[in-house]
Parts: structure tokens; C-alpha cells; sequence
């Protein structure tokens, strides 16, 4: 009976293994422009921090940061097509900036070294490859921005103060 019983049990287990179908192209594309926005969803959050932020806040912000870059080169395996050599070099930069800050540096010089290294991840979006996310939007994250984040420009066809027409 117990022979019986590991049999069966073995004989599940291949199939469970063989009933596992790999994900198609589009399946694979998919997962990895979602894992791509994902990543960059947690770029914005790191993004946030100011000279306000706490050491904590920069330390849950980076691990977002690091288990959604994982998820992306996971995926991105499944995708012949994708390149992530500049990204992921930009990545490391990013990495050791947010390492290599000791308790002597202020949450002020982190932020615009991680805001530096943020726009250096996103202009090598483009270097990525072959890959099709029709739904991607750089940094459409809905985090509110830190409290002493300077305004954005106004939208729409403005014009900076120096270049409107003045009458004499």
C-alpha cells in the first residue's frame, strides 16, 4: 500500500511538473511591462525623499526600489528580445549611492544624488530593446510629493516670464 501511495504521489507530481505550460511572447511581454512599471512606480516613491525624510523612509524606499528590479530581471528572462545591461548598470549606480550614505550625510545630499541616479535609470528606458508596453508611463506613481518639494512648472503653453513680449 505504501508503494501504491509514493506511486501515486509520483506519478501526480510529473504531471503537476508537465501540466506547467511556459507563458507565450505576449503572456511574457505582458508580465514584464508590468513589472517594468512596477519598478518604476518604486523609483518615484525613492524619488520622494527629501531633507525631511527619516533614514528609515530612504531604507523602505530602496528595498521597494530593490525587490522591484528583481521582479523585472526575472521577467525579462522570459523575453528573448530585452536588453538590460545600461539599466541595470545605472541600477548599480543607484545602489551604491544609496550604500555608501553614513549616518555623518544629510538626507538633503542623498535625495539629490538618488534623484540624479533616478533620471539616470529612466533615460535608459529607451536602451531596454524590442519591447512593446503600450501601458508604460514614467513616473505615473500617484505618491504625493514631499512637503518641501518645489512646485512643478504650470502646464500647457505657458511661457517663462523673460521670454513674454513686453510693451514699451
Amino acid at each position: 500500500m505504501k508503494k501504491y501511495v509514493i506511486g501515486l504521489l509520483l506519478i501526480l507530481s510529473v504531471t503537476a511538473v508537465g501540466c506547467n505550460q511556459q507563458m507565450t511572447v505576449e503572456e511574457a511581454n505582458a508580465a514584464f511591462c508590468e513589472n517594468l512599471q512596477a519598478f518604476d512606480d518604486s523609483l518615484t516613491n525613492l524619488d520622494t525623499i527629501s531633507a525631511t525624510s527619516t533614514v528609515g523612509e530612504l531604507k523602505e524606499a530602496s528595498a521597494q526600489v530593490d525587490e522591484a528590479w528583481n521582479q523585472v530581471t526575472k521577467s525579462a528572462k522570459q523575453l528573448n528580445q530585452v536588453k538590460l545591461d545600461t539599466i541595470d548598470e545605472t541600477w548599480k549606480n543607484l545602489r551604491r549611492t544609496i550604500n555608501q550614505v553614513n549616518d555623518d550625510d544629510t538626507l538633503a545630499a542623498v535625495a539629490i544624488n538618488v534623484g540624479v541616479s533616478v533620471k539616470e535609470i529612466r533615460a535608459s528606458y529607451g536602451l531596454i530593446g524590442d519591447v512593446d508596453c503600450p501601458n508604460f508611463v514614467v513616473g505615473s506613481s500617484t505618491q504625493e510629493p514631499a512637503s518641501d518639494a518645489q512646485p512643478a512648472e504650470p502646464a500647457g503653453d505657458s511661457q517663462p516670464a523673460e521670454a513674454i513680449p513686453t510693451e514699451p
